[in-house]
């Protein structure tokens, strides 16, 4: 388990990346109190997950849950950590991911007007990590 300087170190990092002002002692405390179960370990792989937003999130710690659940319970990550960072495990010279592990499926929209428009679907293992992780 995380300690709270651990924590507060996490999110004054994050906050300077954002240019955003630290959060109150108050805010803090509540975001320790939702977050304190994830083990420090997991901090680079969420930072680097929360860096690829635009801005920082409306609800701080909705959005770190979120994306600790998208890459699966704490123990599938110790069983397979190319799954938490994928860039870690791919291939450097992948055509496909560019050496970041994973790719983002995209997926062609026709409007009511008929113009078309490309929606990011979902962010996929590039197959190369995939063949870290099965050894295939």
């Amino acid at each position: 388990m995380a300690d709270f300087e651990q924590f507060s170190r996490f999110i004054i990092e994050l906050c300077a990346y954002f240019e955003r002002k630290h959060p109150s002692p108050l805010t803090l405390d509540q975001w320790w109190e939702e977050l304190k179960h994830l083990q420090p370990d997991y901090y680079p792989g969420i930072a680097k997950a929360l860096k690829e937003y635009d801005t920082w999130p409306k609800n701080f710690p909705q959005k770190v849950l979120e994306i600790f659940s998208r890459a699966g319970h704490p123990a599938t990550n110790q069983e397979h950590p190319a799954v938490w960072s994928p860039w870690k495990y791919a291939e450097k010279e992948c055509k496909t991911c560019e050496g970041k592990g994973f790719t983002k499926q995209e997926k062609t929209v026709l409007s009511k007007d008929g113009e078309r428009s490309v929606r990011l679907k979902a962010r996929v293992l590039c197959p190369c990590v995939e063949r870290h992780i099965y050894a295939f």
